[in-house]
């Protein structure tokens, strides 16, 4: 069972949750400064003292070793965001430690010497921070973490340093981006202390109306008021959105039915589609979702789809390399079934 396929709080707007903590090692130099052997080194002591720290529960947790996987099942890891787009490119000198059930993955050698994640479906930072610091808390208790009582914990960006902590949700906000006031509610956002991103971090476009809404603080300020800071801040978003939502789509009833039934027909009957313009309907068949338009289908029957999708994700699950047009038509077979599945499943379940 993967995390994502469950519900969580206020799932009518908050995809996911996450938090991330970064934790260095004394005697080791950074990454982007260590030797490949150093680096190995590093790894492989980390992952044995995470292991061993969790022995008895070895059936929960896979040491992944990035070198020896497939392309694209190093891309299909990126896409769930089980690693980042930095531990992508340095497979050979990197490592991966992943939860059975994917809501915790523990980056080895990233920017940082250690790069904890947890992850939670729907509005749910508290569950994360729990996850993640239980699996913090095995590092600090084993190794010589880098900490000073002034600063917090060493990290190699000094706007990591202190908590080093970021904590971050995927938003869906389609209203407030057609009415044009998206650029707008990240400049003030961004006066706040919080960065806007698109949904795979930054650099990204946000395909499909998902936001990342993260805290750019990490020094001075407690765990618990970071997140407390960021979840007051989410509240007001989503207060707003659903606002916006009311006046876009409110007062044209017919014109959304419209467009969130058209997605459901061109995704339920599609044999090509690419992945953007999957992810783009999957928008509208969200917002059916989160506004009672589509009761056939769940949150996390869309959510499950939008991580499922990606070109590499689509290959591993098809066990080769595929060219575009195969990896179209795999992802519109899984797009046609999930739905089809999902609706039956959803009418048998009792109310």
């Amino acid at each position: 069972m993967t995390w994502y396929i469950d519900r969580g709080p206020d799932s009518d707007f908050i995809i996911s949750s996450r938090i991330r903590l970064a934790r260095n090692v004394r005697g080791y130099r950074f990454p982007n400064r260590m030797s490949p052997e150093e680096a190995r080194q590093f790894v492989k002591t980390a992952e044995d003292a995470f292991m061993q720290a969790n022995r008895g529960m070895s059936r929960r947790y896979t040491v992944v070793d990035l070198k020896e996987l497939a392309p694209e099942e190093r891309l299909s890891l990126a896409e769930k965001r089980l690693i980042s787009e930095d531990l992508l490119k340095h497979s050979d000198s990197c490592g991966v430690v992943i939860s059975r059930d994917e809501a915790l993955s523990v980056m080895l050698g990233e920017e940082d010497h250690i790069r904890i994640q947890a992850m939670a479906p729907g509005f749910d930072l508290d569950k994360a921070y729990q996850e993640a610091s239980r699996a913090a808390a095995v590092f600090e208790e084993r190794l010589p973490v880098a900490y000073d009582e002034q600063y917090g914990f060493l990290t190699a960006c000094p706007t990591n340093t202190g908590t080093g902590l970021r904590a971050s949700v995927m938003i869906h906000l389609p209203a407030l981006t057609e009415l044009g006031q998206i650029r707008a509610l990240i400049e003030n956002l961004q006066k706040l202390g919080f960065t806007v991103r698109g949904n795979y971090g930054e650099n990204s476009q946000a395909t499909g109306y998902l936001y990342q809404i993260s805290n750019q603080i990490t020094l001075g300020l407690s765990e618990t008021d970071l997140i407390r800071d960021l979840q007051q801040t989410v509240r007001q978003v989503m207060g707003l959105e659903g606002q916006a939502r009311q006046r876009l789509y409110g007062a044209n009833q017919a014109r959304t039915e419209d467009r969130i039934y058209r997605a459901l027909g061109t995704l339920s009957y599609a044999r090509l589609i690419s992945s953007e313009e999957a992810l783009k309907l999957l928008s509208d068949l969200r917002l059916g979702v989160e506004t009672g338009v589509l009761k056939q289908l769940k949150p996390e029957d869309v959510n499950r789809l939008t991580i499922s999708i990606g070109p590499g994700t689509i290959q591993k699950a098809a066990g080769e390399p595929l060219d575009t047009t195969s990896r179209d038509r795999q992802r519109a077979r899984l797009i046609r079934e999930t739905l089809e599945n999902a609706a039956a499943g959803n009418q048998q379940q009792p109310d």
